[in-house]
């Protein structure tokens, strides 16, 4: 019997459960990074994070990324702006959203060298190429 799209990603998912729960025993600190880099497999993406909600001094508030996996790793600790961003966007529907090209919407992410296809938001993983240098448009 011919194995359907379907099936195969739940037999990923599946098979993904198991060096997880090795991480857990033997390092859980590494528990997001493990888990963002099974993303990427997964998605077959070229960048996976996670971002935090923060208020910064002047009380703007601003998302953090403080794991990235894949290209643009070397950019953990970069943000984008609460009210101008994918994850924003996410948290005012209170659902994911998917953008095509969202440099398109979101100016400062074509500071980078390739652009990004695919951006998610609230889970964010994206698909891209080499990237040049990191964004931080909010301080």
């Amino acid at each position: 019997m011919p194995v359907v799209a379907g099936n195969a990603v739940h037999k990923g998912k599946r098979s993904a459960s198991t060096p997880l729960a090795q991480v857990v025993k033997a390092s859980p600190k590494q528990l997001i990074d493990s888990f963002l880099k099974m993303a990427i497999d997964l998605c077959r993406a070229g960048t996976t994070g996670l971002s935090l909600l923060e208020t910064n001094s002047t009380g703007e508030q601003g998302f953090r990324w403080t794991n990235l996996t894949g290209k643009l790793a070397t950019c953990v600790g970069g943000t984008t702006p609460r009210n101008f961003s994918p994850c924003g966007i996410a948290l005012d529907y209170n659902a994911p959203q998917l953008f095509a090209y969202p440099g398109r919407y979101f100016q400062y992410f074509n500071q980078l060298e390739v652009p990004i296809v695919d951006g998610f938001g609230h889970s964010v993983s994206h698909k891209h190429g080499d990237r040049r240098h990191c964004l931080d448009p909010f301080p």
